[in-house]
């Protein structure tokens, strides 16, 4: 009915502006509130729109801005209030439009329904209100938000050709700034990531780092503290791809995450706090049959200092002692676990209204047997709306983390301390992901300390690693030499002699000998080398 307000025919716009005076609906203020300002409005007319205007949106709703009452109406959208969501009971439901006279509808999967309209009222404000800035960023929001929600295999037949970062791409840093802040403060994590990716692309670094008011920070900044991981991992990765040339609050987090990254497997984490040794036996068992990996620890401070070793975690399981409620507050306490699911293994009064009033707790009964309990943990990790990580995309990560690393590294990034991170990329050189060790080696190639040409060296060695890897450690060790020159023990050295020199494969001794060659070691080192070659002259 409000969309029809828009037609020309005169006994039309009073029948309906009269019959939504008499429904009160407050969303149909706006479109009143829209008319009420038309030029060629018979004066009848003006008055019935105008008395319907007043009983719908308030006594002082002629003196509200239209593009303000659009926008107030776009959030109501937004946050999906009460009085605008669609029914439930059916899956679709209709999108209007004025058209060539009469009134038409697409009909939408519903899940995206107030997605849809909370674009329509935001342009609505940018049409009343030019450069009415929060209208942007809620229509960009709301347009990654209704990809978001769209079901899987669904259709949206009110979509264009261009996807919602094809907007993104093309907005300044400030909207998709106050797109992701709208998101962290909301804990949407599908509509955090879509902001972040263009702002990385299409912003300076002075953008993404400098917050407007002294002593604050951007909502980049504030991402690199999200409770979703991947929320997380893109902030950092898309501060340190930035190169900022100073220090800003915040910074030395963004090389905290690039070691989280790095250790990524895309195993799940369950921390276990539960005080009773049976109860506890039982659950393990349990929680390791659902595939996760298991902290055991009934102390809630060793707990919490076990999870944070482990660099978080995807579910807190809980009983009846430690009381459930103190042992959340103190993982809550935490940005790291501030949206972590939390189960309480219990049939108490105490701990059902815990998960009443607590959004992210569900309960299940302790002898509800464990295909009840395992499966209850399933839905308690989709409690937090956060994607797990499979363990082919864990190791995508780790891969970009060297890599950020090794940009900041070549281009002798001041803010970023690259070495903080040596310990963990040597790790990685143990890594069992061929793409992983590769993408360690070659991070620790442009880095100066003696011990990471010596764990590259130790991987070009090391026999159990695929001769890709080898190969790929040995281009490594190159580029380390010629950046430092030779750093490595006698011992080492020798034993790359003796690839050089050995039976193994051509490939694998020419990558060995530029190595060798850019290690620019001492004459007698490579005699063995020359004496290999007595019977071919």
């Amino acid at each position: 009915m409000s969309v029809a307000l828009q037609s020309d025919n005169t006994q039309m716009l009073e029948i309906v502006a009269g019959a939504l005076g008499r429904l009160e609906y407050p969303h149909a203020a706006p479109r009143l509130r829209e008319l009420v300002d038309r030029r060629n409005l018979l004066p009848r007319t003006r008055r019935v729109v105008q008395v319907a205007l007043v009983a719908c949106g308030g006594k002082n709703a002629m003196k509200k801005d239209p593009a303000q009452m659009f926008y107030d109406l776009a959030l109501k959208y937004y946050y999906r209030h009460e009085s605008v969501i669609p029914d439930e009971r059916y899956k679709t439901a209709n999108i209007w439009y004025w058209r060539n006279g009469r009134l038409e509808y697409k009909p939408v999967p519903r899940q995206i329904f107030c997605d849809i309209y909370a674009m329509r009222n935001s342009r609505l404000a940018l049409q009343h209100k030019s450069g009415f800035y929060p209208a942007v960023s809620l229509w960009l929001a709301a347009f990654l938000k209704r990809e978001a929600d769209l079901p899987a295999g669904a259709k949206d037949p009110t979509a264009t050709a261009e996807r919602a970062r094809f907007y993104a791409l093309a907005s300044s840093a400030g909207y998709l700034q106050a797109v992701l802040n709208r998101a962290m403060r909301d804990k949407d994590s599908a509509v955090a990531l879509g902001a972040i990716e263009p702002l990385a692309r299409t912003a300076g670094a002075k953008s993404l780092v400098e917050p407007i008011t002294a002593g604050g920070v951007t909502p980049l900044v504030q991402a690199l503290g999200y409770p979703e991981r991947q929320v997380r991992l893109l902030a950092a990765l898309s501060l340190a791809r930035a190169l900022p040339e100073k220090p800003f609050s915040g910074s030395t987090l963004v090389m905290s995450v690039l070691k989280e990254a790095l250790h990524l497997t895309g195993q799940k984490t369950a921390v276990l706090v539960v005080s009773d040794e049976a109860t506890r036996n039982t659950l393990k068992d349990a929680i390791r049959g659902a595939g996760f990996t298991l902290i055991d620890e009934p102390d809630v401070d060793k707990a919490l200092t076990a999870a944070r070793k482990a660099k978080g975690a995807d579910l807190l399981v809980l009983a009846d002692m430690p009381r459930p409620a103190e042992v959340i507050r103190a993982f809550r306490s935490e940005g790291a676990f501030a949206n972590m699911p939390v189960l309480i293994v219990s049939g108490t009064t105490r701990s059902a209204n815990l998960a009443k009033s607590e959004k992210m707790v569900m309960t299940v009964a302790p002898d509800a047997g464990d295909d009840a309990i395992v499966k209850a943990m399933e839905q308690a990790v989709k409690l937090s709306g956060a994607k797990s990580l499979t363990p082919d995309e864990a190791a995508q990560w780790a891969v970009k983390a060297a890599e950020a690393i090794r940009l900041l590294a070549l281009t002798k990034n001041g803010v970023y301390d690259v070495n903080r991170a040596l310990d963990s990329l040597l790790a990685a050189l143990e890594d069992e992901r061929p793409a992983v060790r590769v993408a360690a080696a070659q991070a620790l190639a442009v880095m100066r300390p003696a011990k990471a040409q010596a764990g590259i060296a130790k991987l070009a060695l090391n026999a159990e690693a695929d001769v890709k890897v080898r190969i790929s450690a040995y281009k490594a060790l190159s580029e380390s030499a010629r950046l430092f020159d030779s750093q490595l023990t006698d011992e080492l050295a020798e034993q790359i002699v003796a690839v050089v020199t050995g039976e193994g494969s051509q490939q694998e001794r020419e990558a060995a000998a530029e190595a060798l060659g850019a290690l620019n070691l001492a004459s007698e080192k490579i005699d063995s080398l020359i004496l290999k070659t007595a019977g071919h002259d």
